[in-house]
């Protein structure tokens, strides 16, 4: 029968203890799940603990497994962990363990939602946005540059590339790459940036484009661009979409013009595939790239056509609209 022990000394920080005891228990004891749902290593994961206990309670493959059972809330001990500030190590720490028992399942982990939508990315943000720093920056009583410089910034800046890299790509970080980086030759963390299905607010991409502005150096700049095409192909709504086009194309006007390396399309292409209305950020595609509007896709289409036949809404009014304002742009466009 299953008992509580473990549970209670999570929840009481008794961390030199609960190792103690796991060590002598059997697994029922950790395994053990509360009214809420919670086992002992989500009660674990509130309370932000130190690397050697998560090590103990992830110590069998069985007790591996628990890193995937929610909550009632539909909260796992990683997302948890994620929203309760954990170390950057132990959030490391768990990522390893189930890339070791369960290699198949690590870009899952990585991405798994609670039933609200939120994801381990999403928890570190507002986890983040809870943080001194980020209130005083809000409240304007500190500039931009100290908070791209604050330890919390760099800190949440740090454990998103781990998190997405593994959401990304399905493997752990390398070891190599630990050390703050916002980007480098083997990730992109503006790639998995414009991948994630943000519903963040606009203060993220505000200091997102301030920290792209200061951190990347000019041999990454074309990498970062590519960026715009993976926020392209997402489901964002049409405000986000539109926030980050405008700020990313700022920064690098060439973004638009560049064509994907798999299908060799510019992300006007991939947006209106996506279902994106001219409203939503098509316009700032175009002004940036005219000539995008007379290049057929690989399907032979030009982008008008793409926008009558890949509607993604019940609004044929909006669809007919971005029919109208893309040939607006440029009547000739018919007769090619």
């Amino acid at each position: 029968m299953a008992t509580f022990e473990s549970f209670n000394l999570a929840a009481s920080f008794y961390w030199a203890k609960l190792i103690d005891h796991i060590s002598h228990e059997e697994e029922s004891d950790v395994v053990f799940v509360d009214q809420w749902g919670n086992t002992c290593l989500h009660q674990a994961s509130f309370n932000k603990p130190p690397l050697n206990a998560i090590e103990a309670l992830l110590s069998k493959p069985r007790l591996i497994r628990v890193c995937f059972q929610r909550a009632r809330d539909g909260s796992t001990p990683f997302l948890v962990a994620c929203g309760c500030m954990s170390s950057y190590d132990v959030l490391y720490g768990m990522l390893r363990k189930v890339k070791q028992e369960f290699p198949g399942e690590l870009k899952l982990l990585a991405d798994l939602k609670d039933y609200r939508g939120n994801s381990p990315f999403r928890e570190l943000w507002i986890a983040f946005t809870k943080s001194t720093t980020f209130k005083l920056y809000t409240n304007r009583k500190e500039d931009l540059d100290i908070c791209l410089n604050s330890f919390a910034f760099r800190d949440f800046l740090k454990k998103a590339k781990l998190v997405l890299y593994a959401a990304f790509t399905g493997e752990l970080l390398p070891e190599d790459l630990h050390e703050f980086c916002f980007v480098t030759d083997r990730i992109n963390t503006a790639h998995a940036f414009g991948w994630v299905s943000c519903t963040t607010s606009p203060e993220f991409y505000e200091l997102y484009f301030a920290a792209l502005s200061k951190y990347i150096q000019p041999q990454h700049e074309i990498e970062v661009s590519y960026s715009l095409h993976v926020a392209a192909a997402t489901n964002w709504n049409s405000f986000m979409f539109s926030y980050f086009a405008e700020g990313l194309l700022k920064l690098y006007p060439e973004a638009s013009c560049l064509s994907s390396h798999i299908s060799c399309e510019y992300p006007l292409h991939i947006a209106l595939k996506s279902g994106k209305k001219f409203s939503s950020g098509l316009s700032k595609l175009i002004e940036s790239n005219p000539s995008a509007l007379r290049t057929r896709d690989s399907t032979m289409f030009f982008p008008f056509m793409l926008a009558a036949i890949n509607s993604r809404g019940e609004n044929q009014y909006s669809d007919l609209n971005t029919v109208f304002d893309i040939l607006r742009k440029d009547p000739a466009v018919c007769s090619a």
